[in-house]
């Protein structure tokens, strides 16, 4: 049996806190709003981490899974809870829907990225194994150049340009699950050193750029280098044993939940961040972030529901329920 690797649930657990804390400004807004950070780390740990689990398209025969097949798996995780959440945001909140939001996932962006992503890349990983590396700095530089010819926003390229700027992200996961074996980590200390630089080198360097509308405004395209440092140190600092250690502990309980609900997590904080609990802060941002996970369950259950009553197997209870 394989061993399941605890590291990978605890990058997904911080994609889903820094996530979510990105859209706390509500909860911050009698405080400092620039609280309110950190999307951008989540959202490239959250496209990092599937990136990994992008190495899978080869069989045991050496022979690959065809396109169709393996797409569609990609759309039963991904566009199920999307319906859900539309009728339901329909029903409860009386959100107009259209088939933008069925096909197209509506405002969550990422989905739409998920999806371009993952085919590319399978492409990628049949056709130019051997060349990932060299392909992750040539989207890098494919990217680069499309925000040069395009106009300034005077904002951030890691919210307006969000559709193409993770590619990168993904990418060097896919790198990292073929290669992994060869990915090592000797020094704790080191790895976790490079990781805080990296963390801080990004913050560092999107304090020239952003916001500017002169040619400072490029500076920000040498922040994906700092960024995908950070995400490569992560994953060596999470494959030390003490994530194996932690995962002994009561408190990995909530570490694993919040790890199997971070796409749902993603997609109903949007609806249930409210600021009525500010007057409790800091613990609003606890009780908010519980209110979340208690609905992307919901989400879960509901999606698992959705599943089983189109399926052809027997009814399930327990897979209803299932995370």
């Amino acid at each position: 049996m394989k061993k399941r690797n605890y590291g990978i649930d605890f990058l997904k657990f911080i994609a889903a806190v820094m996530i979510t804390n990105s859209h706390y400004a509500p909860l911050y807004e009698d405080h400092n709003v620039s609280f309110a950070t950190f999307g951008v780390q989540g959202n490239a740990l959250f496209f990092f981490v599937s990136g990994l689990f992008l190495t899978n398209i080869q069989k045991k025969d050496g022979n690959y899974v065809r396109f169709d097949f393996w797409v569609r798996k990609k759309f039963i995780r991904l566009w199920p809870s999307l319906i859900v959440v539309a009728v339901f945001s329909n029903l409860l909140f009386s959100k107009e829907i259209g088939w933008y939001d069925f096909i197209l996932a509506g405002d969550f962006w990422f989905v739409r990225c998920f999806i371009v992503s993952f085919s590319i890349i399978y492409f990628l990983i049949k056709y130019l194994d051997k060349y990932l590396i060299q392909m992750l700095f040539f989207s890098i530089f494919l990217t680069s150049l499309y925000i040069y010819l395009s106009p300034k926003t005077g904002k951030s390229i890691f919210h307006e340009f969000h559709y193409i700027i993770y590619f990168s992200s993904m990418l060097l996961g896919s790198y990292i699950g073929r290669s992994r074996k060869n990915i090592t980590g000797t020094n704790l200390l080191i790895d976790l050193i490079f990781c805080v630089i990296s963390f801080i080198l990004y913050f560092i360097v999107m304090y020239f750029g952003k916001g500017k509308v002169d040619n400072w405004y490029y500076i920000q395209l040498l922040a994906v280098f700092p960024l995908l440092s950070f995400l490569y140190y992560s994953y060596k600092i999470v494959n030390y044993q003490w994530c194996n250690t932690l995962a002994n502990y009561k408190i990995w309980f909530f570490v694993s939940i919040i790890s199997a609900l971070t796409y749902e997590i993603y997609l109903v904080q949007f609806i249930v961040i409210t600021d009525v609990f500010n007057y409790w802060y800091p613990f609003n941002t606890i009780i908010v972030f519980t209110l979340i996970l208690s609905a992307a369950y919901v989400l879960r259950i509901a999606t698992n529901f959705f599943l089983q009553l189109f399926s052809n197997k027997n009814w399930s209870v327990e897979q209803t329920f299932y995370l």
